[in-house]
């Protein structure tokens, strides 16, 4: 063994054990990765080429090559190792890395992730004697790589949480790669094997309907993806023109007020002329009812020529004095037809209802004096103003 020296460029792949350390070489690891997914559905061996370092309580295990298993024997569901295929190893060992040994083991299984397989397991065992050897596992499919070491009894095998990967010229490497590349495809499976095995197949398929469900499941998020843009993209134009609709309403909400107000106006006039009217057709039905002055006269004088008496009671009685005080014409009115001025000049506080009440004893003149002085509005009124007074009423 020789004194391990730290190599310069590294890439550490997971949690490193300070009691175990694993360094592969970057050519070595790319080739076994290459060569495992070479293989399509078929389960590959390859050879670990390397040293092993004890520096102080820690165990080094450095991976510099790979050499492929070939004549391997498939049965009992596996690739056996034979006796050609260690000498193949060795042949290579002694062309391509001098000076170096077998430090490892490495399976492919595509599509059964870091599932160890126990007769594989069995086969590790009785090939590879020395505790320092690792398993490497790996899943070309599900790019899994894990690498096992035996327990201090070889009983079972433990993985190995992490490693590192290294970079330096490999010249050795690149050689092997250059001389193995037309032979790929022979290099890990056994010559005589012509018929695919059961586990072969019932794996592909197990395969094929893996990869059929997420391409299915990708058509689906696709599909989604599309039909969420498409509603959001029709909630961004309703909502645009609920906006504008909302902006529509407001203004024919104004205006429908700027006619209800118009309306309102409109009906308070007509209800103020009908109520002028009402009052200039009361002195007539007054009339109409009043009695007539012969007709009085010579009621009184029949009367007074009979029963004294009874006249005097009857003029007495306070419902026909009532009666006749309401039909008879009101004598302040009278005298309001002679006070009312021919302009007035509005104080503060004053409004043409309170004018109208003062002069002529109601507001039924409010119509009359707007029309005398050119009024559109009864409100328009200020201090100061001078108001022009209507003479009949």
């Amino acid at each position: 063994m020789s004194k391990f020296k730290q190599p310069s460029n590294v890439k550490q792949i997971g949690n490193i054990d300070e009691k175990i350390k694993i360094y592969i070489e970057d050519y070595a690891y790319t080739y076994l990765q290459q060569y495992a997914g070479g293989g399509n559905y078929n389960e590959r061996l390859a050879f670990l080429i390397g040293k092993n370092i004890s520096d102080g309580d820690t165990n080094i295990i450095l991976i510099s090559g790979a050499v492929c298993s070939k004549y391997t024997q498939h049965s009992d569901g596996i690739l056996n190792i034979t006796k050609d295929t260690w000498n193949y190893v060795y042949e290579q060992i002694d062309r391509y890395f001098s000076g170096f040994e077998v430090v490892g083991l490495m399976q492919s299984q595509p599509g059964y992730g870091a599932y160890l397989n126990e007769k594989y397991v069995t086969q590790f065992r009785n090939n590879f004697n020395k505790l320092y050897q690792t398993y490497l596992l790996c899943d070309p499919i599900e790019n899994i790589n894990v690498f096992h070491i035996f327990d201090a009894l070889r009983e079972k095998l433990e993985p190995i949480k992490g490693y590192f990967i290294y970079y330096q010229k490999n010249e050795a490497m690149n050689e092997y790669m250059i001389a193995n590349k037309e032979t790929k495809q022979l290099i890990c499976d056994d010559e005589t094997q012509k018929e695919e095995p059961p586990e072969i197949t019932l794996r592909k398929r197990q395969f094929e309907r893996i990869k059929k469900s997420n391409n299915d499941q990708r058509k689906i998020v696709n599909m989604l993806a599309s039909l969420s843009a498409v509603l959001f993209l029709i909630c961004f134009i309703m909502g645009t023109g609920l906006v504008q609709n909302e902006e529509r309403i407001s203004k024919l909400e104004n205006e429908l007020q700027t006619l209800n107000n118009s309306y309102a106006q409109t009906n308070t006039k007509n209800n103020n002329a009908e109520s002028v009217f009402s009052m200039q057709e009361t002195p007539q039905v007054i009339k109409n009812i009043e009695p007539s002055p012969e007709k009085t006269s010579k009621v009184l004088q029949t009367d007074s020529t009979t029963n004294n008496d009874e006249t005097e009671k009857t003029s007495a009685t306070p419902q026909i004095q009532q009666v006749m005080k309401n039909i008879e014409p009101s004598s302040e009115n009278n005298s309001n037809d002679n006070q009312v001025p021919k302009t007035y000049v509005v104080k503060e506080g004053d409004s043409l209802s309170a004018i109208s009440q003062k002069f002529f004893g109601n507001s039924s003149m409010i119509n009359k004096i707007m029309e005398l002085n050119g009024m559109d509005d009864a409100d328009k009124i200020y201090a100061g103003k001078i108001l022009k007074l209507p003479r009949e009423f």
